[in-house]
């Protein structure tokens, strides 16, 4: 068992917000976590209290399973979220990290209900190089992609590749702007 207790304070122009937040983590089996949380929050002169479920599942050395439930409540406001989410990891774990996640997730909030999803793959292309891909979307259609690299000893190719790619970017941008007009 493990317990947690933190304080954040932020600044949010001339007021504070003060979060107050503690984490129990309790493994009994060695295939299942269970973890809960509570958050308390004061913003201006109002207070928000949070609360979460989470279980963690373990089919074997390779497959995982997480699942988890909120609730923040505040003056006359309830938000409600929850998420699913499966990984599978590479035949060589724990050696190397390799892992391919799905997410599903749900948030209701003033009657309102957004749908989620989210893809992530991390993989090792040779000894010192490695790619994260990252692609979300949700049902207000908005989301993001995201291609992350390292290396360890060459530097100068993820650079390379960086920048070409935020220069293609750019250019898109600029060739859809022209059109539009």
């Amino acid at each position: 068992t493990t317990y947690s207790v933190g304080l954040d304070v932020q600044s949010a122009g001339k007021d504070t917000i003060y979060t107050l937040h503690s984490n129990t983590k309790l493994r009994k089996l060695w295939h299942n976590v269970a973890e809960s949380g509570f958050s308390l929050t004061s913003f201006g002169n109002k207070y928000y209290i949070g609360g979460k479920l989470e279980d963690t599942i373990s089919v074997g050395k390779r497959l995982k399973f997480v699942m988890n439930v909120g609730q923040m409540m505040g003056p006359e406001q309830v938000a409600y979220g929850g998420s699913v989410e499966a990984t599978l990891r590479g035949r060589d774990y724990p050696v190397r990290n390799d892992n391919v996640s799905l997410m599903m997730t749900v948030l209701s909030f003033n009657k309102e209900m957004v749908l989620g999803g989210n893809l992530r793959s991390e993989s090792r292309l040779g000894r010192n190089m490695s790619v994260s891909v990252n692609a979300n979307l949700n049902s207000r259609r908005m989301g993001k992609i995201s291609i992350k690299t390292s290396s360890t000893d060459h530097l100068q190719f993820s650079m390379v590749a960086a920048f070409t790619i935020f220069w293609a970017l750019l250019r898109k941008k600029d060739v859809k702007s022209t059109s539009d007009e």
